[in-house]
């Protein structure tokens, strides 16, 4: 059965989301951020080109830009075609249409028009700043997340095979800034980042969308070399540990279940197996629950288990 067209464009949208992390991980790489922006925004607009498409059946026609037909005496009629591109193709929706289009959400709106500036602004002139490549590694790491989260709200496909993170740690970024930092600096740039830092200020406590993700870290010098430590003064964070996690609880229900059976000679799914099991969890902490939105712990949710919880199993089954 051939793809549908909306799919076609997902998943042409994560393979330039990855491209854009990609670029943003390179070392040495002067153009970073602006690359990010570039190429993220091109990951967006085909996802939310993907939503139409769905919404509209896979009709084409839905994307197209609609204009009113002229008359032979000039004047506007009441048919519409669509427009078309200098190579007689027809143009699409342009991403802050479909941005207003389609989403609602403060943040997640607030935080595409941040990147969309820094895209525009990035025409003109290199942003070079410590301050700007600040601002740029939180709104990143949002718009990540807020991708995410929409992808799996929208299509119910989840990034999880992926690795979707920015390198987090940046030595020579500026724990504080003043204007004289900017003193070298154009007019247009300290105009983008006044209103970056106005920008990401307003924030709706409410979403589950982030304008920005703020990583504080403290780098701590001991006998053995360097360890990083969490300041408890600092602002608060949820490390993206995803993988910390697969590798204690690498077992969801399907996974556990199957290989129980093929364990055990006497096992079964029955009211017997989730008695023992939640007891087995509960004294040993060998369940893990993760949320869809880490950040409230509502909504939609998965268990995963530990390959340890075999050892309690083991006294209540027989082994093969």
């Amino acid at each position: 059965m051939p793809k549908a067209k909306y799919q076609t464009l997902i998943d042409k949208s994560i393979e330039v989301a990855l491209s854009a992390i990609e670029l943003y991980n390179k070392p040495n790489f002067n153009y970073r951020e602006e690359s990010f922006a570039i190429l993220m925004l091109n990951a967006w607009e085909l996802l939310l080109k993907a939503k139409v498409l769905k919404d509209n059946k896979g009709k084409l026609t839905s994307l197209y830009v609609p204009i009113k037909k002229n008359k032979k005496d000039g004047t506007k009629s009441k048919q519409i075609v669509y427009k078309k591109n200098r190579a007689k193709n027809y143009l699409t929706l342009d991403l802050s249409t479909l941005v207003n289009k389609l989403i609602i959400d403060a943040n997640l709106k607030k935080s595409l028009e941040i990147l969309m500036e820094v895209r525009d602004n990035s025409i003109h002139f290199m942003n070079s700043s410590k301050l700007f490549e600040k601002y740029m590694l939180e709104i990143s790491i949002a718009s990540l997340k807020n991708y995410s989260l929409l992808i799996y709200e929208w299509f119910n496909r989840s990034l999880d095979e992926f690795d979707l993170f920015l390198i987090p740690l940046a030595f020579n970024l500026p724990e504080t800034f003043n204007v004289d930092n900017l003193k070298n600096e154009t007019e247009s740039h300290k105009r983008l980042l006044e209103y970056i830092s106005t920008q990401k200020q307003d924030v709706a406590k409410d979403s589950a969308y982030s304008i920005t993700v703020v990583i504080d870290l403290k780098i701590e010098r001991n006998k053995e070399g360097f360890s990083v430590k969490f300041d408890e003064n600092g602002i608060p964070v949820t490390i993206d540990s995803e993988e910390v996690l697969k590798k204690k609880y690498p077992l969801d229900y399907d996974a556990l279940t199957t290989k129980c059976s093929e364990r055990y000679t006497d096992f079964k799914k029955n009211k017997k197996f989730y008695r023992i099991r939640d007891k087995i969890c509960k004294e040993n902490n060998y369940k893990n629950t993760r949320y869809l939105n880490h950040l409230t712990q509502k909504g939609l949710k998965k268990d995963y288990y530990s390959s340890n919880i075999f050892k309690e199993l083991d006294k209540y089954y027989t082994k093969k």
